[in-house]
């Protein structure tokens, strides 16, 4: 396989490749010549995936708190892609808790708060 058509291959085809690869070197029974030009192959697919990995990684948007939207930006621009309604609570908007985590009891009343 040639290094333009490494370049072409998606993560998961690389990394199926590699796979094979090291299931063979793990075997032991490829003559060395051979086992040299797939150690060769392995290490241009392992690059490939890690650069597959760390474009993704670039691509990855954030998900931003703006009030009750979520805002998706763009890590590398900064600039917003998508905005929506949160649908759920707020995880930003945690109730009392203790030390360990956990939620905390509701504080007593307050004398001005009895009724009577």
């Amino acid at each position: 396989m040639t290094e333009t058509k490494v370049e072409a291959l998606s993560f998961e085809d690389a990394l199926a490749q590699l796979d094979t690869i090291v299931t063979t070197l793990e075997r032991g029974d490829v003559p060395l010549e051979d086992s040299i030009a797939q150690f060769e192959m392995g290490m241009k697919l392992a690059r490939r995936c890690e650069d597959r990995l760390n474009e993704s990684e670039q691509k990855v948007a954030v998900l931003l708190r703006e009030g009750p939207a979520l805002v998706e930006v763009d890590l590398e621009s900064g600039r917003p892609i998508a905005r929506r309604e949160d649908p759920g609570d707020d995880p930003y908007e945690a109730s009392p808790s203790t030390d360990d985590g956990r939620p905390s009891s509701p504080p007593p009343p307050d004398d001005d708060d009895i009724p009577f």
